[in-house]
């Protein structure tokens, strides 16, 4: 038996010498941007009027080859690319091959995907092909290239799948692989393959509950995404969790969806009514993959209520609004219970035994190491069940983070789970963007993080964070109102689609992105807050005015009921106090040097 043991620990350290050596010798990645008659003056770099930022930090930080010759038409430039050769022996140095055309880049040539292949290489191409299409042979995928989103022809609409060329012959042209689409129609055709949007919202989670606005909450992942992101200072969502949900995922007010008063109950026969249309399904036409992880809360009395029929492609995670977090049991105020924990439409126990934010977001890194962002951009929705409390006895944490928060003396039981509940969230949002990043996927990825509501109830004013390198402007604080409904029309805007939410009804967001990206600007100057008939209350704000209106006093006392213990006041200055802010200082160095952002 020691034997045994030798030889496999000897197996194994050879094991990782090789694979420390085959890791060195990978060949590099190899990405290939071509713009179509984009001439000498066209640059920023070469021009006075032209502004190509990126462009021109490639040439900065790169080598400018000033002396580049190309040929005079698409079709012989892109041949001599592609396969090494001059147009003289491919047969294309006369002209184009037109629509028409029976002919193509003669197939005894090999292309640079084939010369590839020997190494390993994952093959892509993603745009114009313009080198033959007569024959299905003469087509990327046939010639070396593992996919292929674009078009065959050699001209087409920005803006549809329409081709045509000066002999008049015209039609359909945009494809995935050999299959014609219409995925692209009425989307810029540059912007189709832009974004990864990454949606992630606590729940219940307070103004003081994070680092940044706390003395005793360490969230170092968080604080990151608002050091380098942009702070909505003035985010305002609802007071419980359905109408806070329905007006992200709409951009419509609660009071226009009738979830204005209260929260859809275990037994109740509702939900979010059908004619909305949801974030996911405003995505779809941009070919988004459209992924929801965590907490549904907005009915299931009917299937077409739930995620996969109102435009997920997945749903792993829970129907109800309260559920113990080691176990897939949900209960309600009512005392209706019963399991709820699905993969879909399908009850499962899987998650049983397994604190429910480390569940979450190993789907989130599943869901992400399975994703082609070559083919299609991806929405992940991950409404975290965290740090929702219903009852004292439902909050819970790993035992092990619990203790890391015994350093502060004067904290009760309840905040010290609370706070280790809030250092476990940050955890998985560390890790749900360290994967993004070690995926290639970060880099043109926005990042949305806030809470569907505040730790108290009726807390209507929550963290919220919006982090992206396709913002201009970042690192700072975004002082300008923003309610929860401005988040889609927000997002759409930042890719590409500035008219998606026309003619819908009732849409309350505003786009903020133009505003958010140059630090300019007033998009708000009122927020409805609620209108609530059936309690007879309303509240506005207008500037920096509110209005409240009541038929019952709502003073200090307004949650004496609930008594649970959030402690938001500074705790007492301690040695371990001060060696508090020595692990929150090298936490955030640790998140910087790990080069997620």
């Amino acid at each position: 038996m020691p034997n045994l043991n030798m030889i496999s620990v000897i197996t194994y350290a050879a094991l990782i010498g090789i694979t420390h050596t085959l890791a060195k010798q990978l060949p590099p990645n190899v990405i290939v941007l071509l713009a179509d008659d984009m001439g000498w003056a066209d640059v920023g770099y070469h021009s006075d009027h032209i502004l190509t930022p990126n462009i021109d930090t490639l040439a900065a930080d790169g080598v400018v080859l000033n002396q580049y010759y190309t040929h005079p038409v698409s079709c012989p430039s892109r041949a001599a690319l592609l396969t090494g050769v001059h147009p003289i022996h491919t047969g294309l140095q006369n002209s184009v091959i037109y629509n028409q055309s029976p002919t193509g880049l003669p197939l005894h040539f090999k292309l640079w995907p084939q010369y590839l292949k020997p190494y390993n290489y994952a093959t892509h191409i993603v745009g114009k092909w313009h080198l033959g299409f007569s024959r299905r042979n003469y087509t990327p995928t046939y010639r070396g290239f593992d996919s292929h989103v674009g078009y065959w022809t050699y001209n087409k609409e920005y803006y549809s799948d329409m081709s045509f060329d000066v002999y008049g012959v015209s039609g359909r042209d945009f494809r995935h692989n050999m299959t014609l689409t219409t995925d692209a129609n009425g989307v810029y055709s540059t912007d189709y393959f832009t974004d990864i949007c990454v949606d992630i919202i606590a729940d219940d989670m307070g103004w003081a509950d994070v680092g940044y606005h706390s003395d005793h909450i360490l969230t170092p992942n968080i604080d990151t995404l608002a050091a380098d992101g942009v702070v909505l200072n003035q985010y305002y969502t609802h007071p419980v969790s359905c109408p806070s949900r329905a007006a992200l995922l709409t951009g419509v007010h609660p009071i226009h969806t009738g979830l204005q008063n209260s929260v859809i109950y275990n037994q109740s026969p509702t939900g979010l009514p059908l004619h909305f249309k949801l974030w996911p399904q405003y995505l779809k036409p941009y070919n988004y993959a459209t992924h929801i992880v965590g907490k549904w809360h907005l009915g299931f009395s009917q299937r077409n209520y739930t995620p996969t029929y109102r435009g997920f492609d997945s749903h792993v995670g829970y129907w109800t609004y309260n559920k113990e977090y080691y176990s897939d049991m949900s209960f309600d105020v009512y005392g209706v219970s019963g399991r709820d924990f699905r993969h879909n439409m399908t009850l499962t126990t899987d998650a049983n035994g397994v604190y429910s934010t480390d569940y979450f977001t190993d789907i989130c890194v599943d869901i992400i190491d399975k994703h082609n962002a070559t083919y299609q951009p991806l929405f992940l929705y991950v409404p975290y069940q965290a740090v929702h409390v219903f009852q004292k006895a439902s909050a819970s944490a790993p035992q092990h983070l619990i203790d890391m928060f015994d350093m502060f003396d004067n904290m009760s039981d309840a905040r010290r789970t609370m706070a280790a509940m809030i250092y476990s969230l940050d955890e998985s949002i560390g890790r749900i963007v360290e994967r993004l990043y070690s995926k290639g996927m970060l880099e043109n990825s926005i990042v949305v993080f806030m809470s569907d509501n505040g730790g108290f109830r009726k807390a209507i004013r929550v963290p919220a964070i919006i982090w992206s390198p396709l913002l201009r402007k970042s690192g700072y604080i975004y002082d300008n109102l923003i309610d929860v409904s401005d988040i889609l029309p927000t997002v759409l805007e930042a890719i590409g689609d500035s008219k998606g939410l026309n003619g819908q009804l009732n849409i309350y967001g505003v786009s903020h992105w133009h505003s958010l990206s140059t630090g300019e600007g007033q998009v708000r100057r009122q927020i409805i807050h609620n209108i609530d008939p059936v309690w007879n209350m309303s509240a506005i704000r207008w500037h920096d005015w509110k209005l409240v209106r009541s038929a019952k006093w709502v003073g200090d006392n307004y949650d004496s009921d609930l008594n649970y213990d959030r402690q938001t006041q500074p705790m007492n200055v301690t040695d371990k106090m001060i060696m508090f802010k020595s692990l929150i200082n090298r936490y955030r160095e640790n998140s910087t040097l790990f080069k997620v952002f």
